[in-house]
């Protein structure tokens, strides 16, 4: 099959050439549960027990190619409104932006069949998409961010959830685990892949790039309804 490659700032994408994209309201239908790839129970038992022990769990594989593949077109459309963040934030030389909640790729990470394994995976079937807007956020060459625990935003810690999108940089995620906190676990996180945190949990951090860039979407899933005074402080966090 001939391939198109098409260049965005130093952000490669591949799709078939000639491809006939869908309406992505239909595309990521969110009463449909074939947006996510179906996952063996053995890996849903196994990433279970370790976000029950560490706080955090990285899952690869999350949404099906044709629903990543539109995940990634909206994403590249909202780059251009990408702001720096504040410097009171953790983070060295990332970007973001708010995401509408009726864009599509706002719908798909708030999606039932999203919410239904998020729920499986923390053993919380109170949880459920919050109210704080989805991010999307890019880490371009030199940038970083330093060891930290997320700070809770409702009176229950929230879930973090973390959706690589595009990542050609060399930098790692790294958590210390709640088990042994000498020792540090590392990954690259590769395109499609999900990273939940709970807030309060392990510290982590973000190492520093010197090549490429990785954009993610983070959006929040919570049980609790009752807002922090964090909440509104983080609506702050772009320079306008």
């Amino acid at each position: 099959m001939m391939m198109l490659v098409r260049v965005i700032f130093s952000i490669v994408i591949i799709q078939p050439y000639g491809l006939r994209l869908e309406n992505p309201k239909i595309l990521l239908n969110s009463k449909s549960s074939e947006i996510i790839q179906r996952q063996s129970e053995a890996l849903k038992e196994e990433a279970t027990k370790y976000f029950a022990q560490e706080g955090i769990v990285y899952i690869e594989n999350f949404f099906r190619p044709r629903v990543f593949n539109e995940l990634q077109r909206q994403a590249l459309m909202s780059i251009s409104e990408m702001r720096p963040e504040t410097p009171d934030h953790v983070a060295v030389g990332r970007l973001g932006t708010f995401v509408s909640p009726s864009t599509p790729l706002a719908e798909a990470v708030n999606s039932k069949p999203v919410q239904n394994f998020l729920q499986d995976i923390t053993s919380s079937d109170q949880l459920q998409p919050s109210d704080f807007p989805v991010e999307l956020r890019r880490y371009p060459i030199g940038s970083s961010m330093d060891w930290h625990c997320d700070e809770s935003l409702y009176e229950n810690p929230q879930v973090e959830c973390v959706l690589t999108i595009f990542n050609s940089c060399d930098s790692r995620t790294e958590w210390k685990k709640n088990t042994d906190p000498d020792v540090i676990v590392s990954r690259w996180t590769q395109p499609n892949s999900l990273l939940l945190v709970k807030a309060g949990g392990p510290s982590h951090r973000v190492t520093r790039s010197s090549c490429g860039e990785r954009v993610i979407a983070k959006f929040v899933y919570t049980s609790c309804p009752y807002k922090l005074n964090a909440w509104y402080s983080n609506l702050n966090a772009y320079i306008s």
